[in-house]
């Protein structure tokens, strides 16, 4: 239908936009083949949801649409952390290659140990650091609100994002995985944490907010 068409229009449309952002970035080149290999994707992608997108669909309402429904903020919270994804992944210049992971490695751009990565002057390095902090508090606010969750478990799972965020980025090759955003997410999500205390209302009177 109209719909599988505009998906494949569309999904055409981004990969060309990816493969001329790449030429911003002197150690990618622009291939037709990405092109071709990234809208055969999205031809797969619409052809899997039209022999299994609607059992998929009542799937994933059976798992996401009670949890949803006990907490409003969390489709919120769910389409902020994809887009945090989305920006920290960016410009999509991936690569599966051991050797491209072993020579972000050798070039000092896979850090270990926090603030450990010159970041170019102390100006640059108090944006960068206020800019994560602030970038997490809403995941820690929004996750906290309307939860029973306990606010440990809350920053246990914070620390599991920025950490899956961090992997990934190996295999970004413009990006640096640092252990520093890890932490700088840990300290935002526990500020957005405590700041839902206050805002946060018990679902009733004899309720008591978990520590």
């Amino acid at each position: 239908g109209l719909a599988q068409v505009v998906v494949v229009l569309a999904a055409f449309g981004f990969s060309v936009a990816i493969e001329f952002l790449q030429t911003f970035f002197p150690p990618r080149e622009v291939s037709p083949s990405d092109i071709f290999a990234e809208t055969t994707g999205g031809i797969l992608g619409v052809l899997l949801w039209l022999a299994a997108g609607n059992r998929l669909t009542r799937w994933a309402d059976a798992i996401v649409a009670p949890a949803a429904k006990a907490n409003r903020f969390r489709p919120l919270l769910q389409l902020y952390v994809a887009g945090i994804f989305i920006y920290g992944l960016l410009p999509l210049d991936l690569t599966l290659s051991a050797t491209e992971v072993f020579r972000k490695w050798r070039d000092g751009r896979v850090v270990l140990m926090p603030f450990s990565f010159d970041q170019g002057g102390i100006a640059l390095t108090a944006y960068n650091v206020l800019s994560d902090l602030g970038m997490w508090i809403p995941v820690g606010f929004l996750w906290r609100l309307g939860t029973s969750t306990r606010s440990a478990a809350i920053i246990a799972g914070i620390t599991a994002i920025a950490a899956a965020l961090e992997f990934f980025k190996l295999f970004v090759e413009s990006r640096i995985t640092d252990s520093t955003h890890i932490l700088l997410a840990v300290l935002g999500g526990s500020v957005g944490v405590t700041l839902a205390r206050f805002f946060r209302r018990p679902a009733n009177p004899d309720e008591v907010a978990p520590a």
